[in-house]
């Protein structure tokens, strides 16, 4: 009996530190592998393989709100991990939209430092209504004691995750009616349907729907976007696109063609 008894312990000992520590770290390492994947974008911008349009601005400004949030849901949580997990991750994306509003600015210190304003500030705002805010109106210390505030920024998380997934093919439809397969950051997208894919996992495990949800839809998203994108890159590898989405090459055959009209008249 008693063997049975530490046979049990153990097993349940095992499986508690599986999902309290190994996975929550796994998801962790992930999510940071996510945040530093615009590093890539920004590569291709210096060697002159993107531009500037090239990349889904809004992707910037749903990650932002959306490591916002998490990192004041893991704060109302009071989960260590997950508050490192957050810190890094916002730390990380808010430095990435300072890079792109560098470029967006047109590398002119005057706009650049307005943006960089109004994008921090609208950063700690959003920080402070998700946390202190609902310390300071029920004058409860802890958050466990505020359960309202784990259901309001839980559910907005929810909604913001969502968001956050479909953000990279903010111009999948550009890209389906011109073929410029470059508007959707492939290598972000795919680590976002591997982020997403690992969490809806992880809810489905703990039974939180609040985590299925949001994951399930990412996994959806990404894989759609992964495979417009690979669909126009067999098709269009060896063309190359101007400002407007337009093939170079054929434009240049057009208008060959046109002079040559043109002098034969």
């Amino acid at each position: 009996m008693e063997i049975m008894y530490t046979l049990r312990y153990l097993e349940e000992k095992k499986e508690n530190i599986i999902l309290n520590y190994v996975v929550p770290i796994s998801g962790a390492v992930i999510a940071i592998g996510l945040n530093l994947t615009p590093a890539v974008l920004f590569y291709e911008l210096k060697t002159n393989k993107k531009k500037l349009s090239d990349i889904p601005e809004f992707m910037f400004i749903s990650n932002v709100f959306n490591c916002t949030i998490n990192l004041a849901f893991s704060i109302i949580l009071e989960d260590t991990i997950m508050k490192i997990s957050n810190i890094i991750c916002t730390s990380l994306t808010v430095m990435f939209s300072s890079i792109y509003l560098w470029y967006y600015s047109e590398k002119k210190l005057n706009l650049f430092i307005l943006y960089i304003f109004i994008a921090y500030n609208i950063t700690l705002e959003t920080l402070y209504a998700s946390t202190q805010s609902f310390r300071d109106f029920t004058g409860e210390t802890s958050f466990k004691k505020i359960p309202i505030a784990n259901l309001i920024i839980g559910w907005f998380q929810v909604f913001l995750g969502i968001i956050n997934s479909g953000a990279p093919g903010q111009k999948i439809f550009t890209v389906i009616q011109t073929g410029n397969y470059h508007l959707i950051p492939i290598v972000t997208t795919c680590f976002q349907c591997l982020c997403s894919a690992f969490w809806g996992i992880y809810g489905i495990v703990i039974g939180e729907i609040k985590t299925f949800i949001p994951n399930a839809l990412g996994v959806i998203l990404t894989i759609a976007q992964i495979s417009v994108y690979f669909i126009n890159y067999s098709k269009y590898k060896d063309k190359k696109f101007d400002e407007d989405n337009s093939d170079i090459e054929e434009e240049k055959k057009v208008s060959t063609s046109l002079i040559d009209n043109k002098d034969n008249e």
